[in-house]
């Protein structure tokens, strides 16, 4: 069975709700947006109202470049674990292999255990994204959760022991307990970012086989882990309405409850100019069940053929200059991956629930091409070419960040220089 996106409206509050019977861990189903014009139609057992929003062109015109992309040249493949300045200045040979398995031993070609199929790849073709349902599991999971759940304990204790904290907040289930505990105090929210807390079962969940085979199905057998990576832990919109809380603890979790809480905005708007030219895979995976009321993703699917960053003045893509086309909405389930071109336009929504939604925001791409973030840590994921070259030290990778964000704090960051105000088309290599 094929579960259906909704099209929704930017306004409009679609509702879910109802049972779902979980895929299975070995299943990967398509999930195509519906562009209905029917209010409250259902699609299975998910319930939403559905409606159309299509937007006119923007006032805005663009002359496409009539020259040609030209191919990466081959060069000698990613040492296993170096400065990014290194990584991207080289190449990685791929003769005798395809995008989604490997060359073997005369040169016949292995798939990867788990790699998306052909209709899911054409969906990511030609839509700029594809979700693949039970694409991971409790198995992929539980391991960065209890991670989390072990570094709140220890950071509530010593809050406790110093008198910032009432209580531990060890009754409240994990997609509760953070957002309990900001009512008194943000410090353990501020720190929940994958460079900060620096947590083993984060470093594994990036170098996951099963994610990597669907990786590889849009980058092909030689991945670079880029370091534009975030957990993202949406907090509810209701903590700045509790009563409880006092003033000014409000006015400091404003801008958190906020934060993330993303306008349109393209991926390829992100990174330095450097990484221009060169194709990068968004990873979106919801830790816990991402739904319209807690601000799932919201996407125009298609917009990647174009080839245009739509930019704007400040960050992120005015109402003037959003491209035509639906906006799909994408509820899912914990262990759902999703696929999207850096290209493809997507908001999230506030999170109306009582609990906080956590996702991780991960980035990948061909090995050897730059990441538009050298002075951050980068590694090779995956080798099928020389698999000696994937990165497996979690002490170094955790050594390496805490210097660079040390030297270099994220608000700290080298910014683009390079932004219009218009939109602009751009040459993505092949």
């Amino acid at each position: 069975m094929t579960r259906m996106a909704t099209t929704t409206p930017a306004w409009h509050g679609s509702t879910c709700g109802g049972s779902r019977r979980r895929p299975s861990s070995t299943s990967c189903r398509l999930r195509r947006g519906i562009r209905g014009t029917s209010p409250s139609t259902s699609t299975g057992p998910w319930l939403f109202s559905r409606w159309r929003e299509t937007r006119q062109p923007p006032a805005f015109s663009v002359t496409t470049s009539s020259s040609s992309a030209t191919a990466l040249a081959p060069g000698p493949p990613a040492r296993r674990w170096q400065s990014c300045a290194a990584v991207e200045t080289q190449h990685t040979r791929t003769r005798g292999r395809r995008p989604g398995g490997a060359a073997g031993p005369g040169g016949a070609y292995i798939a990867p255990a788990m790699s998306l199929t052909a209709a899911q790849r054409d969906h990511y073709d030609s839509e700029g994204y594809v979700v693949v349902e039970g694409g991971l599991d409790a198995t992929d999971l539980t391991p960065v959760i209890r991670d989390y759940e072990a570094f709140i304990d220890g950071e509530t204790t010593r809050l406790l022991e110093s008198g910032a904290l009432s209580r531990l907040y060890a009754d409240e289930p994990f997609e509760r307990r953070l957002a309990r505990i900001c009512l008194e105090d943000v410090s353990i929210y501020e720190q929940i970012d994958l460079m900060y807390c620096r947590l083993r079962g984060v470093f594994e969940f990036l170098r996951n086989p099963r994610l990597l085979d669907l990786v590889e199905g849009v980058v092909g057998p030689e991945i670079t882990c880029s370091p534009i990576q975030h957990a993202r832990a949406k907090l509810p919109a209701s903590l700045l309405e509790d009563s409880r809380v006092p003033e000014e603890h409000r006015q400091r979790l404003r801008p958190l409850v906020g934060e993330n809480v993303a306008p349109w905005h393209q991926d390829a708007q992100v990174h330095l100019e450097v990484a221009d030219p060169h194709a990068i895979v968004t990873v979106w995976v919801p830790l816990v069940d991402a739904t319209p009321e807690n601000g799932c993703i919201q996407l125009i699917p298609g917009v990647h053929r174009e080839s245009i960053v739509f930019w704007s003045e400040g960050f992120g893509i005015t109402d003037e200059n959003l491209p035509p086309g639906d906006t799909v909405t994408l509820p899912m389930r914990a262990g759902d991956v999703l696929l999207m071109d850096k290209l493809i336009p997507h908001r999230s929504t506030p999170n109306h629930t009582d609990g906080i939604r956590w996702s991780f925001d991960l980035r990948y791409q061909r090995a050897g091409t730059p990441t538009g973030r050298d002075f951050y840590p980068v590694f090779t994921a995956r080798s099928r070419a020389h698999p000696d070259d994937e990165f497996t030290d979690f002490d170094r990778w955790r050594r390496d960040w805490k210097q660079a964000v040390a030297e270099i704090p994220p608000p700290e960051r080298p910014r683009r220089q390079d932004q219009p105000g218009h939109p602009r088309p751009v040459q993505i290599l092949p």
